[in-house]
């Protein structure tokens, strides 16, 4: 490889943090071609180096599989281009605690990872809320396929929306910024005590339209090549699926509030779920929640 180098360090060893780094972790003895070439993607549009982290259990013929798997690496890296710095780092233990050991070390602007059988929703967000930074779950890429980025419009910064928007001009993708309102208005129920004639949709309606409003604003504001979509659900993972399968998604970004996850591999936050039934890469965002709501 020219203007490349790739060397592994041992536990000890410092992480050398000269450019911003983008983070590839992998597991279980798997190479994810993948993962692997969305990771150089983005290094490259990102100008980062990029950190490749193995975790291996303990055990006979970790050694052996480790070093097949390096070959196998290797041999993809010489087909790519890579402008920019090129570190393995290879540890024992459990994939979503050397990702975090290595992760708060190295500091990357972006972890990505390949989906692990029933556990990346649990593993992409617990990382995402250890190390505070946004986590792709690398999936086939769709050409021409959009960025979709979901949002509860709880928090007045928007933080999902910005902060996906990098990362949609680094994939050269348009992006669609869907909501999921309530099918029906949890405010209906005290109005209609003392007025019959208001419904519980029309409330959720009228709600529905002013989202769709404001996301319609951020929309403008974020690009010509963004679009807004509302949509009107009580099964708010299906209505985000149902939009990314319509938009021919690439990427499926939605928030993680920081805090909530316990560094578990069990499903059950939105951000989880999402990553578990989408078809598509997905990006996890962590934020801070803030108290106050959107109007």
């Amino acid at each position: 490889m020219r203007n490349q180098q790739a060397t592994s360090t041992t536990q000890e060893e410092a992480l050398p943090a000269k450019r911003p780094v983008v983070m590839l972790t992998l597991d279980e003895g798997r190479t994810p071609f993948v993962a692997l070439d969305r990771a150089i993607t983005l290094a490259r549009k990102l100008s980062s180096d990029l950190l490749v982290v193995g975790a291996v259990a303990s055990g006979e013929r970790v050694e052996e599989r480790t070093r097949a798997q390096l070959v196998r690496l290797m041999s993809r890296l010489d087909l790519l281009v890579v402008p920019h710095g090129i570190e393995i780092v290879v540890r024992q233990g459990a994939p979503c605690e050397v990702a975090v050991s290595v992760g708060k070390a190295a500091d990357p602007v972006l972890v990505v990872m390949n989906p692990s059988n029933h556990t990346a929703g649990g593993l992409a967000t617990a990382v995402s809320d250890a190390l505070g930074r946004p986590v792709l779950v690398a999936r086939d890429p769709v050409p021409e396929g959009h960025v979709v980025v979901a949002t509860d419009m709880l928090d007045l910064r928007y933080p999902v929306l910005s902060r996906c928007r990098p990362l949609a001009q680094a994939l050269r993708r348009s992006a669609t910024f869907v909501h999921n309102a309530p099918a029906t208005c949890r405010l209906a129920a005290p109005l209609e005590a003392t007025r019959s004639d208001v419904s519980a949709n029309w409330l959720a309606q009228i709600a529905a339209d002013a989202k769709l409003a404001r996301l319609q604003t951020l929309a403008a504001e974020a690009g010509d090549d963004v679009e807004a979509v509302v949509v009107r659900s009580d099964r708010t993972v299906d209505a985000i699926l149902e939009v990314a399968n319509g938009r021919n998604a690439d990427v499926v970004a939605v928030g993680h509030p920081i805090g909530s996850g316990r560094l578990r591999l069990r499903s059950h936050h939105t951000s989880e779920r999402i990553v578990e039934h989408c078809r598509r890469s997905v990006l996890v965002i962590p934020f801070e929640r803030e108290v106050r709501r959107a109007s």
